[in-house]
């Protein structure tokens, strides 16, 4: 006896929207006759239903994603959370709060088959204790090639729109910094008639470099109002540096609560897939509640920022060593104040310029 072929995808594609103009056709007699349900509009609905159904089944199986086109995205979650209702894997999961990033997101990284074997091969290797100390062992580039797929999601390109823009704000401020800095040593040569003592000092590349030298507070007393400018400009890169830093935890933090949900639901979903397809998205590695803690512990570790070839990658930024110094200087933490506080538009007008005795004993006093 023959064995009928399998329909392919296309054909079931093509049941489902046969199966919704007869539908139509059906309401539309049913409606005219003054039948509202059952009878022959119950049987064509039902057959509608099976159409969708399979054909959802198989986009999922196949790891096509959703077609919004022919089956509405509620149906199609419906079906694709029945089917990965995490339960049984998330035994060992921690509990953890809602991850801030979108269903959709969750919808397409549990529709688009991802293939695991590499993944959980790493995860079961006698050194993956070890290597999670490290972000650049197998499992964590695994994870965060996985999670990769959820560059797109509005949580996650919100933070890295304002990475960017943070990005510039910290290449600026350093660059207003230094050319702050040559201002206030040119004007210190001319008014001083030469320049200060010279030393040799580490350059940026670990080569000696050698620069003439001044006294921090000698050089706030000759000219305050430009010594708290470079403070702000300092204060402004150190503070866009922070913003980028924070952007990558609420990333990390949040991809850790995602995965926290997504592995127990993926694994679930496997579980529900014909043998030859669960083989090829596992790499024959038997899923257990175990192994899916594992994983959700792996990705609560990972550093999902750190590989710039990923879209999800990106740059910290650290004050250059010859801004760092500045830091520590006497009067520093109070224009920071400022800057962060926004009690200015412009990091250039942090200072009211004023002169005279009064000023000197007030900058004197706020300093001290």
């Amino acid at each position: 006896m023959t064995r009928q072929a399998e329909p392919t995808t296309d054909e079931l594609r093509d049941r489902v929207q046969t199966a919704w103009q007869s539908l139509r056709r059906q309401r539309s007699r049913s409606e005219s006759k003054g039948e509202l349900a059952g009878g022959d509009l119950a049987a064509t609905e039902a057959a509608y239903h099976q159409a969708v159904g399979e054909y959802a089944r198989r986009r999922i199986a196949r790891g096509l994603g959703p077609d919004p086109q022919v089956i509405e995205a509620e149906v199609f979650d419906d079906i694709l959370y029945a089917l990965a209702e995490p339960a049984r894997f998330a035994k060992q999961v921690s509990k953890t709060r809602p991850t801030s990033l979108a269903r959709e997101t969750m919808t397409l990284m549990l529709s688009s088959g991802v293939t695991l074997g590499e993944t959980l091969a790493a995860a079961r290797s006698a050194t993956a204790r070890r290597d999670s100390f490290g972000q650049t062992a197998p499992l964590k580039e695994h994870l965060r090639g996985w999670a990769n797929r959820a560059a797109s999601d509005p949580f996650v390109e919100a933070c890295l729109k304002d990475v960017g823009s943070r990005q510039a704000d910290f290449s600026r401020a350093v660059a207003d910094a230094d050319t702050l800095l040559n201002k206030l040593k040119v004007k210190l040569e001319r008014e001083q008639g030469g320049a200060g003592r010279m030393a040799v000092v580490a350059g940026e590349d670990g080569g000696a470099e050698l620069m003439a030298t001044y006294a921090w507070d000698a050089l706030v007393k000759a000219s305050p109002d430009d010594a708290q400018e470079v403070f702000a400009a300092v204060a402004a890169a150190e503070l866009a540096a922070g913003r980028i830093e924070h952007a990558a935890k609420d990333i990390n933090r949040e991809l850790s609560r995602f995965f926290a949900e997504l592995v127990p639901r993926y694994f679930a979903l496997i579980s529900t897939l014909p043998r030859p397809r669960r083989k090829e998205l596992t790499g024959g590695v038997r899923l257990t509640p175990a192994l899916a803690a594992r994983l959700v512990d792996a990705a609560d570790g990972t550093d999902f920022v750190c590989d710039l070839d990923l879209a999800l990658g990106f740059e910290r930024r650290a004050l250059p060593r010859r801004l760092r110094l500045i830091k520590n200087q006497r009067g520093y933490r109070r224009v920071h104040e400022m800057v962060a506080g926004r009690k200015v538009q412009d990091a250039s007008t942090v200072v009211v310029r004023r002169s005279g005795p009064a000023a000197e004993r007030s900058r004197r006093q706020t300093d001290d």
